[in-house]
């Protein structure tokens, strides 16, 4: 009988499954090793996962090998990560630091104080034949909260979120704790004045450099004006 010889089989798809896998695992480590750099991680990371599905259908017996196993992790980390860093930066770049939040936040609400003391002004006038309390400063609000007109001493605190001004507001909401310069955030400016006169004129307004380049002001008709500007203060006018 003729004798049989025997034939080689080509190792050609697994010497390929292998180099991809090798490949795979050295783009992961690449994705890793690169992901703090905003977005660069990902490149790597997305070729060693290709790399790793290519080897896989060049040889099925490819997916329990290590470096295979690890490739694949490797670069889906790296890609992972380096997506989660691009999401921060791009939201950190979006939006406003939180002290310019917190900024406009207590511009708002002291605003909203001055309305309020305001429309409080303003009954009081009513009651006091068209004048508003007759000494300026701390002295013209204490005349307000001892009319019963005001009776929320945190509308004279502007809401900054410094310690020492929540200090400031606990103390002056204490039984008995009186008025001072100190721990009033606002001027009272209407001695003098009263309803029938200018709508121009100011009865109120935060005290200077209280606000970085801003201040309200509260006019004799009610009206409160943000002023975003470093000479905001020479829009109050007096009589």
């Amino acid at each position: 009988m003729p004798e049989t010889q025997e034939t080689s089989i080509p190792q050609a798809k697994p010497d390929l499954a292998a180099k991809l896998a090798r490949h795979s695992l050295y783009l992961g480590i690449a994705s890793v090793l690169t992901c703090l750099v905003v977005g660069l991680g990902v490149i790597p990371g997305v070729l060693s996962l290709i790399k790793s599905r290519q080897a896989l259908r060049a040889d099925p017996a490819i997916s329990t090998a290590k470096c295979h196993i690890n490739g694949k992790s490797l670069g889906g980390l790296g890609t992972a990560i380096s997506a989660v860093i691009a999401v921060i930066v791009i939201i950190a770049i979006i939006l406003p630091p939180s002290g310019v939040v917190r900024e406009k936040a207590c511009r708002i609400s002291c605003a909203s104080n001055l309305k309020q003391i305001g429309l409080a002004l303003q009954q009081y006038a009513i009651d006091n034949n068209g004048y508003y309390p007759s000494e300026n400063g701390v002295a013209g609000f204490k005349m307000l909260v001892d009319g019963n007109y005001l009776t929320c001493m945190q509308l004279f605190i502007c809401p900054r979120p410094h310690d020492s001004d929540r200090k400031i507001a606990r103390k002056l909401c204490e039984p008995g704790e009186s008025f001072t310069e100190e721990n009033v955030s606002y001027l009272y400016l209407g001695a003098g004045l009263k309803q029938s006169d200018s709508p121009e004129l100011a009865l109120a307004a935060d005290k200077p450099n209280m606000h970085q380049n801003f201040g309200n002001i509260l006019f004799l008709d009610g009206r409160v004006i943000m002023y975003s500007d470093a000479a905001w203060i020479k829009n109050i006018k007096l009589r």
